[in-house]
């Protein structure tokens, strides 16, 4: 043992043999730094370092977090210690280039080196490896790329955008593609002011459907024509882009300007990226007035009715707004020129209804997502590149596509912090030189996603690639024309809840007890952190007395480390039993549905069909992570509902109407051995579906249904929006 208990703690967590353990104690080592218990020195950061490379993507958001602690604390009377703590989150940047938390990191770093070359105190050749460190070199000279695009608005050339649009592609970051936009772009603006023309206009408003882009998508998840898909509301996740520096407004707005100084009223495109500035910066309305008055009547007096109704419709938002001007207000409404918009059938109510380019819902597999321009990189024969993702919120929708110049390329995604990666796409070499490689992925999990484009096969031939990745995440907002849950639809229901409530599952460091209770006709089961109680059960039992008298079993030792408890109780017919709210937080499903959701979860197949038969068969389907239900609330494909009691038969007809599929068989009453069952489902399921499909138990054999109750909580909120 050392003096310092940050190194100690530190220590353990390398020596840990499993990833859970490791996260305990940085979660203490991250008390103590709070605490001010302990030292900041060089063998605390070498260690942390340690760890990092020892633990890799899996411990890695949780580094970041005692990274960026140690930043603000470490002394600033060290240099040496503040040099191998900068370079050691530089090189974790690396790694995490474009996503937020290094982002937040290198803000941290760069604090402690402007720190450093402001006190002093450096040798020589540590002042120059901190000027190194601090003066990062842009990857393009702005400068000398934009003398030939200006040189060709001069010549009127129309493909300036396309020297603009390669310019763009060579930065980067996006973040830096924004930066660039904001606060470069004046001597382009200064070119197309004097030698623009209509056509060349069109082509540059291809330019900023990239810069200003959209925002909210309807988007239509599942996909079955019975009912079962359903919308929700999402938000794109880099919208912080618009916000880093003031001048990409400023600049958004003069090209805007522009466009419509050449306007007839006929451009679409226009009235769409005015509706998004107004709504992407409200702070910056007020500079928007003279252009909203113009743009109503040009779209007052257009001949295209699409273009009226939706400036209409932007009038009635505009003055129906409680922080708009009131003098702005009165200059829209005694302008002669746009009497037109306030007689037209869309100036109604209805504008004011749901959310901006949300109207209309798009299947998830149609989704596009365009935010600045596709990111460049030359990949040399024999070497691989990757682009790291950090999803934060559940049931987030991942859009991506790229291409190469010439040739093919190798690609795939998986999920990279779990103790052994999770296979979301298979490495496939793809053709994308003539077309662009598009996909768009539902990912149920928060977690740290990678995708890596490898080139190792090739033994002569680099390949130029150029990508993009954008992620959108679910949001809280409602509408009238978006098909809210039904109430049958939740087939996880919190009977008793928490004040936490899902807050516990997106901050890693709140500690839950999460509890399993498998109720069967006449036994209990009890689940808690590999803790296992069994005991009859009839309606008489005390269901209270029984998981309180538990929950002090698991607790005996460290009962304050727990003050947030999740019990999840499945049974074949889930029931709300009362008396249970001072235990804790209480949510009830059918067993075979939660079976299914957990099976999902770790199996990622399209489709999965859970089969229970534990005093009587039932079963589920889960497509695409979510549980098929009819229009009334029913799974369809629960075979109890059939009369269906053969598992042969009822495996058989699964397979047949929802397969191909992966089924997991759970329940004491499977008396065949598995292969015996297999044998005997095989010819009665089409071979083209037999094929492709996989019949297995659980992992967890006998005790799935009890697992799967301990985490019901963690999937509700995970599955929350699918169910």
């Amino acid at each position: 043992m050392s003096e310092n208990p940050i190194f100690d703690t530190f220590n353990h967590a390398l020596k840990s043999k499993t990833i859970t353990e490791a996260i305990g104690h940085l979660r203490e080592a991250e008390a103590l730094l709070d605490s001010s218990l302990g030292s900041i020195d060089l063998k605390v950061i070498a260690c942390l370092k340690k760890i990092v490379l020892h633990f890799d993507f899996q411990i890695v958001r949780f580094a970041a977090k005692l990274y960026n602690k140690i930043c603000s604390l470490a002394p600033r009377n060290d240099p040496h210690l503040l040099l191998d703590l900068s370079n050691d989150i530089f090189l974790l940047c690396e790694n995490l280039k474009g996503t937020e938390i290094a982002e937040e990191l290198e803000a941290g770093v760069k604090e402690i080196l402007v720190h450093l070359i402001q006190h002093g105190g450096l040798e020589k050749e540590q002042l120059e490896i901190v000027q190194q460190l601090l003066d990062k070199k842009t990857a393009v000279n702005y400068e000398e790329a934009l003398k030939p695009v200006i040189q060709d608005i001069q010549d009127k050339n129309i493909f300036a955008i396309n020297r603009l649009m390669d310019m763009f592609s060579s930065i980067p970051t996006l973040k830096e593609q924004f930066l660039c936009y904001g606060t470069q772009l004046e001597p382009v603006l200064d070119a197309l002011a004097l030698n623009a023309n209509e056509e060349m206009l069109k082509k540059f408003s291809r330019l900023l459907e990239n810069f200003i882009f959209r925002v909210h998508y309807n988007v239509k998840l599942g996909g079955f024509e019975d009912g079962s898909s359903y919308n929700h509301i999402y938000k794109c996740s880099d919208t912080r882009l618009l916000y880093i520096h003031d001048d990409i407004f400023y600049t958004s707005l003069k090209f805007v300007q522009m466009l419509q100084s050449f306007d007839k009223g006929q451009n679409l495109t226009l009235g769409v990226l005015i509706r998004r500035l107004w709504e992407n910066y409200p702070k910056h309305r007020p500079s928007m007035y003279d252009l909203l008055i113009e743009h109503f009547k040009k779209s007052s007096s257009s001949v295209d009715e699409t273009i009226k109704g939706n400036s209409a419709k932007f009038l009635y938002v505009i003055l129906h707004s409680t922080d708009v001007d009131g003098e702005f207000k009165g200059r829209l409404e005694t302008e002669v020129e746009i009497e037109n918009l306030f007689k037209h059938d869309k100036y109604d109510e209805k504008s004011i209804e749901g959310v901006f380019e949300a109207e209309e819902s798009v299947d998830i597999d149609h989704i596009q997502a365009h935010i600045g321009f596709p990111l460049s990189v030359q990949i040399p024969s024999g070497e691989k590149v990757q682009r790291v993702i950090e999803v934060q919120e559940p049931n987030s929708i991942l859009v991506w596509g790229f291409a190469t110049e010439y040739y093919d390329i190798s690609y795939s995604l998986s999920r990279v912090d779990l103790p052994q990666p999770q296979i979301i796409i298979e490495e496939e070499k793809v053709s994308c030189d003539q077309a662009p490689c598009l996909g768009v992925r539902l990912l149920h999990s928060p977690g740290l996603y990678r995708f890596i484009w490898n080139n190792e096969y090739s033994w002569f031939r680099s390949k130029h690639l150029r990508f993009k990745v954008s992620l959108i995440k679910p949001t809280t907002i409602t509408k009238n024309n978006v098909q809210d849950h039904k109430e049958i639809q939740q087939l996880i229901t919190i009977t008793h809840p928490d004040k936490m409530g899902d807050l516990c599952y997106s901050t890693p460091s709140i500690e839950v007890l999460e509890i399993g209770v498998h109720i069967s006709q006449n036994q209990i089961l009890m689940l808690s952190h590999n803790i296992r109680e069994e005991s009859l059960f009839s309606e008489d039992t005390d269901l209270h007395s029984l998981i309180s008298q538990f929950i002090e079993k698991v607790t005996k030792n460290s009962p304050e480390l727990y003050p947030i408890k999740k019990i999840g109780i499945v049974e074949k017919s889930a029931k709300k039993r009362e008396g249970l709210d001072t235990l804790g937080a209480v949510a009830v499903a059918r067993d075979v549905d939660a079976v299914a959701l957990f099976s999902e979860q770790s199996l990622h197949s399209h489709t999965l069909i859970s089969v229970v038969n534990d005093d009587g068969l039932r079963s589920c389907v889960v497509h695409k992570g979510r549980i098929l239900l009819s229009e009334d609330g029913e799974c369809l494909g629960d075979v109890s509902r059939l009369n269906i009691q053969d598992p042969i038969a009822a495996i058989s007809t699964l397979l047949s109407v929802f397969g191909p599929a992966v089924v997991v068989i759970s329940g004491k009453n499977f008396i065949e051995h598995l292969a015996a069952l297999i044998e005997k489902v095989r010819p009665l399921v089409p071979a083209h579906i037999w094929q492709k499909s996989v019949i297995r138990e659980s992992v967890y054999a006998s005790s799935v249904a009890v697992e799967a109750a301990s985490k019901l909580h963690y999937l509700h909120y995970r599955y929350k929006f699918a169910l």
